[in-house]
């Protein structure tokens, strides 16, 4: 558990595991996670990272084969900058399934910025099907994502669950989404 004010640099976070928030870390306003690596990580809400309140700077981080039910690599609520990191081959694997990469909830103001997400996947059984993506918004989230890079990311790059708010609006400008072919699913 961080709080306010901390910066964390240049760590590598391997193999950790939480039951519920933040498989590495958990963070609670005005800090910077900068130049980390975390790798392999696990927890329900986060498999990485879970950041509350507001005001934290997710930068220049790699995010690779992290793990969760909601969050592969980052679960975030509230206001947050997260920029120029790189999340590849995260996953959510139980329980809701959203995010596969980064899960957004309830934030008012929260950037994503020239962040590449690649290969990162919504795990599903026989039969199943999922509407989630690599970045998952809901619960009034309404973020912008700019200059961003999307590829091979099961099923979806992005999902918007805010469809029928009032308030939460998503603002994605030049960014650059692939497409995944059903062959590359199975």
């Amino acid at each position: 558990w961080v709080e306010y004010s901390a910066t964390i640099s240049n760590n590598s976070f391997s193999g950790n595991s939480a039951a519920n928030h933040g498989g590495a870390i958990q963070i609670y306003g005005s800090n910077t996670i900068t130049g980390n690596s975390f790798t392999g990580n696990s927890g329900q809400y986060g498999g990485a990272i879970r950041a509350f309140d507001h005001g934290n700077t997710i930068t220049q981080n790699t995010f690779t084969n992290n793990g969760g039910r909601l969050g592969g690599a980052l679960y975030v609520e509230y206001n947050h900058t997260i920029g120029r990191n790189l999340f590849v081959d995260n996953r959510v694997t139980y329980g809701d399934r959203r995010g596969a990469a980064v899960y957004v909830r309830g934030a008012p103001s929260v950037s994503l910025t020239e962040n590449t997400f690649a290969n990162n996947r919504v795990v599903l059984s026989q039969g199943e099907s999922s509407v989630s993506g690599a970045v998952h918004v809901q619960e009034g989230a309404h973020p912008t994502l700019t200059g961003n890079t999307f590829a091979a990311n099961v099923p979806y790059d992005l999902a918007d669950w805010n469809a029928f708010s009032t308030t939460a609006t998503l603002d994605a400008r030049s960014n650059y989404w692939s497409t995944v072919t059903e062959a590359e699913v199975k």
